[in-house]
Formats: C-alpha cells, structure tokens, sequence
C-alpha cells in the first residue's frame, strides 16, 4: 500500500515578489533606524565627555594654581622669618641699652595675652622664684601642641584674634631669645628629640638588661665552681678516712726494722 502523495500546489508555489520586496524595504528602514540613534547616542557622549585638550587645560590651570599658593606660601614664611629676626635684633639692642642704663625691661613672662605688661615681684626687686616650664623634651612636646590646639581653635573660632595673638607670641619668643632664654616650642623638633631619645632609652635598658644577666650568670657560675670544689674535699677527706690509720710502732726494738749485721 503506498501513501498518498502529498499536495503539490502548497510545495511548489513560489512567494511572490510583492512580499519579497516589501520585507526588503522594511529591513532597510529598520537598519537605517538603528543606525541613525547609535550615530546619536554617541554624538551625545561625545558631546558630554570633555576633551583632550580640555583636560590639559584644566591640568594646566590647575598646576599654575598650585605654583602660585606654593610661592605664596614661600613669601610669608620669609616675611615671618625677616620680621622675626628683626624683632630678635630689636629685643637685644633694648635689652643691652636698658641694661647699660640701668633700666630693666619687661620680661617675656610679663606679657600677657591680651598684650599688657605686668610687674613682678622680682622686677620690683624682692627675690621671688620665677615659675619654670618643663625640662624634659616630652613635657616641652605636650605643652607646645596644647598650645598649638589651642590656637587653632581660636583661629577657627576667631582668625582676627588668632592672628593678633600669633603676632604678640611671635613678639615674647623673640624677648625670650634676646634675653639668653632657649625656646623650645617647634613641634616637629621636639617629636625628633622624643623619638631619639626613647631610642636610647631602649639602648641603654637593653645594654643594662644585658650586662645584669651577664653578671648573674658569673657570679652562678663562680658559686656552683665553690660548691663543686668544697664538695670534692669532702669527698677526699672521706676516701682517705676509710682506708684507715698506720699503725704505730711499739717501744724498743719490737716494731723496728731489724738491723743489718757487720761483717
């Protein structure tokens, strides 16, 4: 039995052209679509980044802007510096007129914050101890960044005030130094005192740990040497006591040898 033959009219009948070049056409217009937003987008993006040579200039700019704070910088501290030793210089050339003609000036202890002068008892003449700071670089280090704290506080509190009171700061230290006084306020400097001196520290309690355990291990050793040699003369003493005692020779001729006769 053989199966039916399958319709040829659907198999064979060919698409027609119209639908052909319609689905043509609307492949075309369908790329040409795609084609237009991604030539968009990326005019968009292109538009938004900025540019190589936009980004230059902004380093540029940028660069020139920090040259020109660094100088800025460079140009104060020199001026604080010049004034600084100016003050210096002042100071001294006061100080040894006042002290040619006899007059004493204002310490730096007797200027106050607000910029007033007080007197002292020791200025007056009577003998009174004058009120010490800290020694010892740590204390010095502690104290100068309270200080320091402190100021920046006030400047960001009140930078008028900040300033003058830097100013008048400025003014004791350079009396201090004029006066003979060693200041010792620079924060950087004092933590490399700190940090060089703990670093001895440590030396010196190393080296110390090392020489006590090395005397200790002596002074053991001398004490064990002592106690071994005691020790080893008892032992003789014993050795030679169990051996026993010579006997001793009786009276007369008993215990003698006997004497060789002459011929």
């Amino acid at each position: 039995m053989t199966p039916p033959a399958a319709p040829t009219n659907l198999a064979t009948k060919p698409m027609e052209s119209a639908n052909i070049t319609d689905l043509h056409l609307r492949l075309q217009h369908r790329i040409a679509e795609l084609r237009a937003k991604r030539h968009a987008s990326s005019g968009d993006a292109a538009s938004k980044a900025p540019s190589r040579d936009a980004i230059l200039e902004m380093r540029l700019k940028h660069k020139e802007k920090r040259k020109q704070m660094k100088e800025k910088r460079k140009q104060k501290e020199k001026h604080a510096r010049v004034q600084s030793e100016e003050i210096v210089k002042g100071a001294a050339g006061a100080a040894q007129q006042h002290k040619a003609n006899g007059v004493t000036g204002p310490s730096p202890a007797s200027i106050k914050e607000d910029g007033e002068v007080r007197f002292s008892k020791v200025e007056m003449g009577e003998a009174v101890q004058k009120k010490k700071g800290p020694t010892d670089a740590k204390g010095q280090l502690k104290k100068a960044e309270a200080k320091m704290e402190k100021m920046e506080k006030l400047k960001a509190e009140n930078k008028e005030k900040a300033e003058t009171l830097a100013e008048k700061e400025t003014w004791k230290k350079a009396l201090a130094m004029a006066s003979g006084e060693k200041v010792r306020d620079d924060v950087k400097l004092l933590k490399k005192t700190v940090k060089r001196e703990e670093k001895i520290k440590k030396r010196s309690e190393k080296a110390w740990t090392e020489r006590k355990d090395t005397v200790q291990k002596q002074q053991a050793h001398k004490q064990k040497k002592r106690q071994d040699n005691i020790q080893a003369r008892i032992e003789q003493k014993k050795d030679k006591g169990g051996k026993g005692k010579k006997p001793k020779a009786r009276p007369g001729f008993e215990g003698g040898k006997p004497k060789k006769s002459k011929k």
